[in-house]
């Protein structure tokens, strides 16, 4: 851990649950910098932009920069932007996510797309879920921007991007072409140009075993497990994935920084 450079931070279930600061979370982060370290808020939770979670950081007390947040949706902007310059793509996202893709120049339509994109839409109604499916019986080239299943929160876990995935699958037949997110290639591949930083001087922080960790193991990052979130240690155990760490909290990390 004493040589970790940079310190790759999941969000939800990791430093806050819905509104809620987890304890330690902001002396960890002070912890970081006093060390000369730095760290990057990672997180597949595609339903904001970067600049909301700017704001939502702020409310909770964290001060953080524009270079301190990367999204599974900034990913998929960085991805559609090398492969698909200028193409039409619906979008399947929120306000904010919307707002986000036009404001870094990608053509969003609402008819004859050359590509959808499938995000966390926490806005998401009956009409705008049958135009995607509508769309990907076209066989127009589908992006996801994460893998997700469940969203952690103070209510208990909620259905995330994997789930949506599961039930066009269900309708279509189809699975994405490709997923933006952790732990896939398209968000190491953000993360090495935006910090030039790789192996073990870079630790994925993260509460779950198959985003987080696996990014961690397949990029050749610390790995490290926290308990605050949607993984416990039961699930842990019968999972047979081996984190190089496991934390209750990142509060449990300050000393080891």
């Amino acid at each position: 851990m004493k040589g970790v450079e940079l310190f790759l931070l999941d969000l939800d279930g990791t430093i806050y649950l819905g509104n809620q600061m987890i304890r330690g979370a902001g002396e960890f982060l002070q912890k970081v910098k006093q060390a000369g370290k730095r760290y990057c808020f990672l997180t597949n939770n595609s339903s904001r932009s970067s600049s909301d979670y700017l704001k939502k950081l702020s409310s909770l007390g964290i001060d953080a920069g524009p270079d301190e947040v990367l999204t599974s949706g900034y990913a998929a902007i960085r991805y559609l932007k090398a492969a698909f310059p200028s193409s039409r793509v619906f979008l399947m996202g929120t306000r904010s996510l919307k707002r986000e893709f036009a404001e870094e120049g990608i053509r969003l339509v609402e008819e004859s797309p050359e590509v959808v994109v499938v995000s966390y839409d926490t806005e998401l109604d009956y009409e705008k879920l049958c135009q995607t499916c509508l769309f990907l019986r076209q066989g127009v080239f589908y992006v996801c921007t994460h893998p997700d299943l469940n969203c952690p929160s103070q209510r208990g876990s909620l259905p995330d991007a994997g789930s949506f995935m599961a039930l066009i699958k269900k309708s279509t037949g189809r699975l994405p072409d490709i997923i933006c997110g952790k732990p896939y290639p398209a968000m190491a591949q953000a993360v090495r140009d935006k910090f030039g930083l790789s192996g073990k001087k870079v630790a994925m922080v993260g509460d779950r075993l198959m985003t987080d960790i696996a990014f961690a193991k397949e990029n050749g990052f610390v790995s490290v497990l926290v308990l605050s979130g949607e993984t416990d240690r039961k699930a842990l155990e019968e999972s047979g994935v081996e984190p190089d760490f496991v934390f209750s909290s990142v509060r449990e990390i300050i000393s080891r920084i």
